[in-house]
């Protein structure tokens, strides 16, 4: 799905502008037209386990949920996380439009979302 012909062209260029370029914003564009949902053209659901993902784009998971934070905060994605500090993973929504600003859920508590 081309990111003209969808919501993801202007979703990414917030998002852009919220992490002044940071890499992680074309992983999570990356990985949300890699595997678009069938009738689900309002969100995009991400299953991303944090100590490869921050690896990859050669971070710490610290700084990576520090992003998922401040695109959360901006209101172009929601995000919860579950299981151990090594082995934590990422569940995010990419939000479309004018949505309200998301929060980030750690271990079932509204909060920073960040490793210590």
């Amino acid at each position: 799905m081309p990111l003209a012909d969808d919501w993801l062209a202007p979703w990414f260029a917030r998002a852009r502008a919220v992490l002044k370029g940071e890499p992680m914003v074309a992983l999570l564009a990356d990985l949300a037209t890699a595997a678009p949902l069938p009738g689900r053209s309002a969100a995009r659901i991400i299953n991303l386990p944090l100590q490869p993902a921050a690896a990859a784009l050669s971070t710490t998971p610290h700084l990576l949920t520090a992003a998922l934070l401040r695109l959360a905060e901006a209101g172009l994605l929601t995000c919860t996380y579950d299981g151990e500090a090594d082995s934590l993973h990422a569940t995010i929504t990419l939000l479309s439009g004018e949505a309200a600003p998301g929060e980030a859920v750690y271990g079932g508590e509204v909060g920073e979302a960040v490793l210590s």
